[in-house]
């Protein structure tokens, strides 16, 4: 068995289906150095919903359900996307909410929390 339902396994990715590919060009704004079009990550999760994804050279928090790799990128015990039923418990723990996913929609994820990082002045 793959990674999930799409039956992929390590070098055996399905290809999309003929006739369901979407455009090979992409026409967006450019964003921030090293960003990825945010059209180019949906259509990769299109095609491969429940095969692990990494999006390379990443800068900052990587979108959900993403894994990161890039010397730029966001570790994994700094920030933490959560449910929405899950921000006071986080917040209780030290984490703050970051404005980031407010009015988007990123499936069951409904908040970007950071974990506060306790300076020489908060501790005196």
């Amino acid at each position: 068995m793959g990674y999930g339902d799409d039956g992929g396994d390590c070098g055996n990715v399905p290809a999309p289906a003929m006739g369901t590919q979407c455009d090979s060009v992409i026409a967006a704004a450019a964003g921030d150095h090293s960003a990825k079009p945010d059209a180019v990550l949906k259509m990769i999760e299109a095609y491969f919903p429940s095969i692990p994804k990494i999006e390379l050279n990443c800068r900052g928090v990587p979108r959900p359900g993403w894994a990161a790799w890039g010397n730029e990128a966001a570790k994994e015990s700094e920030f933490r996307y959560v449910l929405h039923d899950d921000i006071p418990r986080f917040a209780a723990q030290g984490w703050e909410r970051l404005e980031a996913l407010d009015n988007t929609h990123h499936g069951q994820y409904s908040a970007l929390m950071r974990r506060r990082i306790q300076s020489d002045a908060d501790s005196e």
